[in-house]
Protein backbone atom coordinates (compact mmCIF):
# COMPACT_ATOMS: atom_id res chain seq x y z
CA UNK A 1 0.00 0.00 0.00
CA UNK A 2 1.45 3.41 -1.06
CA UNK A 3 1.84 6.19 1.67
CA UNK A 4 -0.67 8.25 -0.10
CA UNK A 5 -3.21 4.99 0.42
CA UNK A 6 -2.54 4.90 3.84
CA UNK A 7 -3.59 8.65 4.54
CA UNK A 8 -7.11 8.14 2.49
CA UNK A 9 -7.50 4.44 4.65
CA UNK A 10 -6.36 6.29 7.66
CA UNK A 11 -8.64 9.90 6.94
CA UNK A 12 -12.22 7.13 6.10
CA UNK A 13 -11.40 5.45 9.71
CA UNK A 14 -10.52 8.50 11.56
CA UNK A 15 -13.94 10.11 9.92
CA UNK A 16 -15.54 6.26 11.06
CA UNK A 17 -14.30 6.93 14.27
CA UNK A 18 -15.68 10.53 14.81
CA UNK A 19 -19.17 8.94 13.56
CA UNK A 20 -19.16 6.07 16.10
CA UNK A 21 -18.39 8.61 19.09
CA UNK A 22 -21.09 11.18 18.13
CA UNK A 23 -23.38 7.82 18.21
CA UNK A 24 -21.87 7.31 21.60
CA UNK A 25 -23.13 10.83 22.71
CA UNK A 26 -19.71 11.94 23.11
CA UNK A 27 -18.62 15.24 22.16
CA UNK A 28 -15.37 14.94 20.69
CA UNK A 29 -12.42 17.19 19.35
CA UNK A 30 -10.04 16.70 16.83
CA UNK A 31 -6.21 17.64 17.65
CA UNK A 32 -2.88 17.19 16.59
CA UNK A 33 -3.41 15.76 13.30
CA UNK A 34 -0.13 16.66 11.73
CA UNK A 35 3.00 17.35 14.08
CA UNK A 36 6.36 19.22 13.17
CA UNK A 37 9.62 17.59 14.18
CA UNK A 38 10.16 20.73 16.46
CA UNK A 39 6.47 19.89 18.30
CA UNK A 40 7.35 16.32 18.66
CA UNK A 41 10.45 17.15 20.32
CA UNK A 42 9.06 18.82 22.56
CA UNK A 43 7.05 16.55 23.91
CA UNK A 44 9.72 13.58 24.18
CA UNK A 45 11.62 16.19 26.49
CA UNK A 46 8.06 16.37 28.52
CA UNK A 47 7.82 12.49 28.69
CA UNK A 48 4.94 12.54 26.72
CA UNK A 49 5.63 10.91 23.45
CA UNK A 50 8.19 7.43 22.91
CA UNK A 51 9.07 9.42 19.81
CA UNK A 52 11.57 12.81 19.49
CA UNK A 53 10.91 13.62 16.04
CA UNK A 54 14.58 13.04 14.58
CA UNK A 55 15.50 9.71 15.54
CA UNK A 56 12.22 8.34 15.89
CA UNK A 57 9.48 9.66 14.11
CA UNK A 58 6.08 10.01 15.37
CA UNK A 59 3.24 8.92 13.29
CA UNK A 60 1.49 11.90 13.56
CA UNK A 61 4.41 13.50 11.31
CA UNK A 62 3.77 10.92 8.87
CA UNK A 63 0.09 11.76 8.64
CA UNK A 64 -1.37 8.60 10.68
CA UNK A 65 -1.94 9.42 13.86
CA UNK A 66 -4.32 11.96 15.43
CA UNK A 67 -5.41 13.00 19.14
CA UNK A 68 -8.90 12.81 19.49
CA UNK A 69 -10.66 13.63 23.16
CA UNK A 70 -13.94 13.88 24.67
CA UNK A 71 -14.96 16.76 25.96
CA UNK A 72 -17.35 16.73 29.08
CA UNK A 73 -18.65 20.02 30.52
CA UNK A 74 -16.35 22.26 28.78
CA UNK A 75 -13.30 19.88 29.68
CA UNK A 76 -11.59 17.22 28.17
CA UNK A 77 -12.59 13.90 29.69
CA UNK A 78 -10.45 11.53 31.97
CA UNK A 79 -13.00 8.82 32.13
CA UNK A 80 -10.70 5.92 31.07
CA UNK A 81 -14.05 3.75 30.19
CA UNK A 82 -15.49 6.13 27.52
CA UNK A 83 -11.64 5.97 25.60
CA UNK A 84 -11.52 2.22 25.75
CA UNK A 85 -15.34 2.40 24.09
CA UNK A 86 -13.48 4.46 21.11
CA UNK A 87 -9.98 2.14 21.39
CA UNK A 88 -12.12 -1.05 20.81
CA UNK A 89 -13.70 0.54 18.19
CA UNK A 90 -10.75 1.49 16.82
CA UNK A 91 -8.85 -1.55 17.29
CA UNK A 92 -11.41 -3.66 15.20
CA UNK A 93 -10.89 -0.99 12.55
CA UNK A 94 -7.02 -2.05 12.19
CA UNK A 95 -5.87 0.83 14.18
CA UNK A 96 -3.41 1.07 17.15
CA UNK A 97 -4.41 -0.28 20.95
CA UNK A 98 -3.85 2.38 23.46
CA UNK A 99 -0.40 3.16 24.10
CA UNK A 100 1.10 2.80 27.63
CA UNK A 101 4.12 4.83 28.58
CA UNK A 102 6.93 2.80 30.71
CA UNK A 103 5.57 5.13 34.12
CA UNK A 104 2.15 3.52 32.89
CA UNK A 105 0.25 6.22 31.72
CA UNK A 106 -2.39 5.76 29.52
CA UNK A 107 -2.29 8.12 26.19
CA UNK A 108 -5.66 7.88 25.89
CA UNK A 109 -6.88 10.21 23.13
CA UNK A 110 -3.85 9.03 20.62
CA UNK A 111 -5.52 6.73 17.54
CA UNK A 112 -3.20 5.78 15.10
CA UNK A 113 -2.98 3.28 12.75
CA UNK A 114 -0.87 -0.12 12.21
Amino acid sequence: MTHLEKRIKFTQSVADLIKFASDQGYEVILDWALRSAVAQKELYDKGASKCDGYNTKSQHQRGLAVDIYIMENGQISEDEEKYNILHQFWEDEGGQPIIVFSNGNKDLGHFEMR
